[in-house]
């Protein structure tokens, strides 16, 4: 009877696990609020994006000149193919009976994590498959002229902004550290410099949005992106689904975390990627 109290138990929180992996989620990772994100299909068929072919203009007709028809054809950009991703969680009705701290908490709190670091981690993969252009190196630290030559190339390939920037910790601490005042004989604007030694933060430079994220990792090189939102895709086929399993002979309860989702390059020419030493300071 103490078992089935238990999963009862568990069962009855259900709802509130799922609610907090996905509170926790939105808070914690910034990548699918950035890009362009289908949510009207299930299943798992590929999803083609494709755009109009611009179609040409003859300049200087004449009274008589008859135009040439041109075919309105679509071209095929990307397909986006939908895939399964899962975690399992086992919980013992000792350990949900004895445990110290509040385990389903704290398990609410690492499924969104689990779930959520990987969707995070495959669409920031795709920085490496960005072809508007490409600025700084490696084993060489992130300076303002490569963001804003990031920016340049955008706008002069007619992306429409506003731009989003995202970089990893240490790509941002050495755009930090330039801002400061007492960094640099030439350091940024004052407002610049304000709102990072304040927050350590800037919500957006002019028409660029900036992000950090921790899933980029530390590597030389690292890639981060600048990037219009209509770069990349986020096609999700079965939002995150959370079930439970009772295993009786084991006296727990098994707590599956499961979603479908597909994720690709949608226009690669509206990205620029951010190459540069992504190490840790010494």
């Amino acid at each position: 009877m103490a078992n089935e109290t238990t999963y009862a138990l568990i069962s009855s929180l259900l709802p509130d696990i799922y609610e907090a992996a996905l509170m926790y989620a939105q808070e914690t990772f910034i990548m699918p609020q950035l890009v362009t994100v289908y949510t009207d299909q299930t299943g798992m068929q590929s999803r083609k994006l494709s755009e109009y072919s611009p179609g040409t203009v003859t300049a200087g007709l004449g009274e008589t000149t008859d135009l040439t028809p041109q075919e309105f054809d679509r071209a095929l950009l990307s397909a986006l193919q939908p895939a399964e991703i899962g975690t399992q969680f086992v919980i013992t009705d000792r350990r949900l009976d004895s445990d110290d701290v509040d385990v389903m908490a704290d398990l609410a709190q690492h499924i969104g994590y689990t779930i959520f670091r990987q969707i995070e981690s495959d669409l920031l993969g795709q920085f490496n498959g960005f072809t508007g252009g490409s600025v700084g190196a490696s084993a060489t630290r992130l300076d303002w002229p490569a963001i804003f030559k990031a920016r340049a190339t955008l706008a002069n390939a007619a992306v429409p902004p506003p731009y989003n920037l995202v970089l990893s910790e240490y790509q941002y601490y050495d755009l930090a550290t330039d801002a400061n005042i007492a960094g640099l004989s030439n350091p940024a604007p004052l407002r610049i410099r304000d709102d990072i030694q304040s927050r350590y933060y800037v919500a957006s430079v002019g028409d660029i949005d900036v992000y950090t994220t921790s899933a980029l990792g530390e590597a030389d090189p690292l890639v981060g992106g600048m990037f219009n939102r209509g770069a990349l895709a986020l096609d999700i086929r079965r939002a995150m689904r959370i079930e439970l399993q009772r295993d009786a002979s084991l006296r727990a309860t098994e707590v599956n975390a499961t979603a479908v989702y597909g994720h690709g390059l949608r226009r690669a020419t509206w990205g620029v990627k951010i190459i540069s030493d992504g190490t840790a300071p010494a």
